[in-house]
């Protein structure tokens, strides 16, 4: 808004008028703000709406935008707060008189304000007039202030306030929840391929050094395991791969089987505890560090 009516300030030398006059709004200024050009002075607004219509300084023309404003010295701003102004609610028959600096502190207790704060409840009696912004005109009389309905008025907006809020909150909650399991997926899964990554390694450590903890195939078959699960362990990087190409390898027409049954493959780490099974068509266990391939056939598909 524009600045001060200057026919508010009281005792206001002619060289104070001349000194503190916004040269835009010809009021005493209000927010003042400096531009570099010409270091002239204006109410904050006023220089704003200037520049929102050209980019040239109002004193000497030269270019100005509204970035390159700045605040004036702190001697201007304590000399300007220190000029004595009528209250707000002169018109309303306020004849307090008041340094500038406390004109808005006395206004909101100010006993001609509409629109003060009640001294009972701590609510203010009535709401701030978009008609009479800066309250130099008069304000037309409103409905007496009612301490018990202002404060069920009050009560109501802030139940409302905090239904939001716990609805707001259920949400963060949820989507929190969500996170976290999301995280634990990923961490579960970090960790079981970690687990893998170690096994493989101990694995392909002791590649050399085979354990056959059982074994009731021939003696063909038993050397085609122990190649095969080496050449596994050396070229894949999961417990799927590694069984899903050895029994390819076993169930090929090259297998010289004709009985019909399926080779199956098992691999895991040994500390997972041994695999049920038991079969009389062929069975070999393995065992390369701390990986344990299991191979055996069955009848029919699994």
């Amino acid at each position: 808004m524009p600045g001060y009516d200057i026919r508010r300030f009281v005792g206001l030398s002619q060289r104070e008028a001349d000194e503190f006059t916004c040269g835009i709004c010809l009021q005493i200024f209000r927010e003042p703000t400096v531009v570099p050009c010409c270091r002239h002075t204006y109410c904050r607004e006023c220089i704003s709406r200037w520049l929102a219509n050209t980019n040239t300084c109002p004193n000497d023309r030269r270019g100005l935008i509204a970035s390159q404003l700045y605040d004036p010295q702190r001697l201007v701003t304590n000399l300007l707060a220190k000029l004595h102004i009528q209250c707000h609610f002169y018109a309303q028959g306020c004849d307090a008189v008041l340094e500038l600096q406390c004109l808005d502190s006395h206004a909101d207790s100010c006993p001609c304000n509409p629109c003060r704060q009640c001294p009972d409840c701590g609510l203010r009696m009535a709401e701030r007039m978009d008609a009479a912004p800066d309250y130099e005109i008069p304000v037309p009389p409103l409905v007496s202030h009612n301490c018990v309905n202002s404060l069920k008025r009050l009560n109501e907006t802030l139940a409302e306030e905090m239904s939001q809020l716990k609805r707001e909150i259920l949400k963060l909650k949820t989507e929190i929840k969500t996170l976290k399991d999301r995280r634990n997926e990923f961490n579960a899964s970090d960790t079981l391929s970690d687990h893998i990554s170690e096994v493989l390694s101990s694995a392909r450590n002791r590649i050399c050094y085979p354990e056959i903890t059982y074994c009731s195939v021939s003696s063909t078959q038993r050397l085609k395991a122990i190649n095969k699960s080496k050449e596994a362990i050396l070229t894949y990087d999961s417990y799927e791969q590694i069984t899903h190409f050895l029994s390819q390898q076993f169930n090929t027409s090259s297998s010289g089987d004709t009985t019909g049954h399926k080779w199956h493959t098992i691999a895991q780490s040994v500390h997972c505890g041994e695999a049920l099974i038991a079969t009389e068509n062929g069975w070999i266990d393995l065992r390369f560090g701390q990986l344990r391939i299991a191979i055996f056939r069955a009848a029919g598909a699994l």
